[in-house]
This record gives structure tokens, sequence and C-alpha cells, in this order.
């Protein structure tokens, strides 16, 4: 599927493409969080902003997931 497609997109290609890059080869990348203009207001100083908040500011419903050790 990687080959026959134009691009790979992923909310942070900085930190999904070497990764991805490295098991499916290289691939050409569009950015959701830089390369799209989402009209979000609150970006933050490093020129992004977290996905929860992009999907919460559109009116998407976002669950999150709790993870923790049990100690017995």
């Amino acid at each position: 599927m990687a080959d026959s497609s134009d691009y790979a997109v992923a909310f942070n290609t900085e930190f999904d493409a070497p990764l991805v890059n490295q098991l499916l080869g290289e691939q050409r990348w569009l950015c959701a969080m830089r390369d799209f203009d989402w009209n979000y207001p609150n970006i933050n100083a490093y020129g992004g902003y977290k996905l929860t908040d992009l999907a919460l500011w559109l009116g998407i419903g976002v669950s999150t997931v709790l993870l923790f050790e049990v100690v017995d």
C-alpha cells in the first residue's frame, strides 16, 4: 500500500517519519500539523499544537485511556 500512495500523512511527521521510513522505505510526507491550515488559534512556541487540542477545537470528541500499573 505504501508503494502505491503519493504521500504518507501523519499529524507530526518529525516524530513518525523516521520509524515509518525505516520500516517501509523512504516516503514523501505531508504533516497535518504544519502543512495544513486548520485555522487553529493556539499555536505554541514550537509552531505546533497537540492533536487532541485540535480535535476538541473542531468539535471532535476525544476519549482517553489511563494506563496504570496494578500493585498487589
